[in-house]
């Protein structure tokens, strides 16, 4: 038995392909399936199902392959315990930093280092913590930066330094008015947090001792993958703005003109409420002048309810739709539609002809993927050949944009539009 034999194993593991592996390894395929056969029988343990595609270890064969993470790990400690004696600093550091703290920590040192230790190839990557935690334990990393306690006994945490737990809120949120605020004020199902195996979520639950699974919201649901589109989402939300006097209008048009101030070159695309259908409150969105104004009509009008939330219609978004085009002929109106959900082609085409009459420039089309069990069932799967298809019908009723495709949503590709524009002047 041999170390090689034992990194073989583990690259097969990894890519659950011999050939894959093998070209991972730098060596050929036959020598690589060579070396694992002698270390099954040296073993005499399968440690592979050759019969399943893609490759699986055998029960036993995950038990070696545990060992062998450790024996691996074990002789990788071992080398860097020789270089230490010798005096040397040199080789591979492979380090892994969740991406909330990425941004801000890793300016602080990696210059210095590299500067420092000239002969370590040091390697960064950002993952969430719950796979950092798995490739510590797989000896596939050295270190890994996350937010504290773990609580992992397979782990040895050092702690960098503290700082508080704060919260973000909106501007017109009741909370700013506390001078501090105590975990029994905290309610999470006005929250939204980072999606799970980030570590900040795990705590913000635990300081609020919620069980996991319990946060929700009556009409949404959204989890963020970065601290930073949380903050963007608080500070300019579309959601759920019911509680103001004039539903949030005043706030997108000052972010619209704050953006036009300091940057007189960008273009503003909007995606906004209907604002109740009231025209005073559309007025004051649509003299902020952004370039886009969209309102999702969502689906096809027989789905509008169950698929929207009961505040929302088909009606009232057409008419919001209108109004923009009627009022400010020169701002883009746009909508987008997720399918999937059961509508019939018919549905979609009368849909189409209804945002036409409305005056609607944009439209994409996306597939609907259930986000969780509580959520409506996927109906059917549109082919990408489907998707053109419907991108076709789009442009032939006369919109001037289209965006249509599995993965599109409403701001996808969103530039391209300027593109457009730009080559019709």
């Amino acid at each position: 038995m041999t170390l090689t034999q034992l990194n073989y194993i583990l690259a097969v593991d990894r890519c659950r392909n011999f050939a894959q592996a093998a070209k991972e390894c730098f060596v050929t395929q036959p020598t690589l399936s060579m070396q694992i056969q002698k270390l099954e029988d040296y073993l005499q343990i399968i440690v592979f199902d050759r019969s399943k595609i893609p490759v699986e270890p055998t029960p036993m064969g995950k038990r070696v392959l545990e060992y062998a993470r450790k024996v691996m790990q074990g002789s990788q400690e071992l080398e860097e315990l020789a270089k230490s004696l010798r005096g040397e600093v040199a080789g591979e550091f492979i380090l892994s930093v969740i991406p909330t703290l990425a941004p801000y920590i890793l300016p602080l040192f990696v210059q210095k280092f590299v500067a420092d230790f000239p002969k370590v190839e040091l390697k960064i990557y950002e993952n969430e913590t719950d796979e950092i935690i798995r490739l510590l334990k797989e000896g596939k990393i050295d270190a890994g930066l996350v937010a504290a306690p773990l609580e992992v006994k397979e782990l040895v945490e050092e702690h960098l330094f503290f700082e508080p737990f704060k919260i973000f809120l909106s501007p017109e949120h009741e909370l700013l008015k506390k001078k501090s605020i105590d975990q029994k004020d905290l309610d999470l199902k006005q929250a939204w947090l980072l999606k799970e195996g980030h570590c900040l979520r795990a705590q913000a639950l635990q300081l609020c001792q919620v069980k996991k699974g319990s946060v929700a919201n009556s009409n949404l649901f959204f989890e963020a993958g970065s601290l930073e589109t949380l903050i963007n989402m608080v500070k300019s939300s579309s959601v759920d703005r019911d509680d103001l006097a004039d539903h949030g209008a005043g706030h997108f048009a000052a972010v619209v003109e704050r953006v036009h101030l300091d940057h007189p070159e960008t273009k503003v695309e909007v995606l906004i409420p209907d604002f109740g259908v009231v025209e005073e409150r559309m007025h004051t969105l649509a003299k902020s002048n952004p370039f886009v104004i969209a309102q999702n009509v969502e689906t096809v009008k027989r789905l509008t309810h169950p698929v929207r939330d009961p505040r929302a219609g088909y009606e009232k978004t057409l008419s919001c739709l209108k109004f923009y085009k009627d009022n400010y002929p020169h701002i883009q109106t746009k909508t987008s539609i997720m399918v999937g959900m059961g509508e019939t082609w018919k549905e979609i085409q009368e849909t189409l002809e209804d945002l036409r009459a409305a005056g609607v420039d944009i439209v994409t089309f996306g597939q609907y993927l259930q986000p969780t069990k509580r959520h409506l069932n996927v109906e059917k799967f549109y082919t990408p050949e489907e998707f053109e298809e419907l991108k076709r019908m789009a442009l032939k009723m006369g919109f001037k944009f289209v965006a249509s495709g599995p993965l599109v949503r409403s701001s996808y590709k969103a530039a391209d539009f300027l593109d457009y524009v730009e080559a019709k002047v």
